[in-house]
């Protein structure tokens, strides 16, 4: 299971990678701190328990490629029209 704090601490060293996978962990919200990370391509947070997709992170979901976020809790309909070709 990976740590936000530990995540958050590791951003700077981060700057290259291009797929993070955080599926199956406990997870409640997209880490903003990801936008930090200027290559990242493919988001892996499946199974997870998000509730609301963030809308204060524009830049991480513009260079995202892939986003899966199958198997959480949105029910909320919090998340973007632009976040919809991420899931289908």
């Amino acid at each position: 299971m990976i740590s936000l704090s530990f995540l958050s601490a590791l951003v700077d060293e981060l700057q290259s990678l291009e797929s993070l996978n955080m599926e199956h962990n406990t997870i409640t919200e997209v880490p903003v701190e990801l936008q930090g990370m200027g290559k990242l391509m493919d988001l892996n947070l499946f199974a997870n328990k998000i509730k609301k997709v963030p809308m204060d992170a524009p830049q991480l979901y513009k260079q995202l490629k892939k986003l899966d976020i199958e198997l959480n809790y949105l029910n909320d309909g919090s998340f973007a029209p632009f976040l919809i070709s991420f899931i289908y």
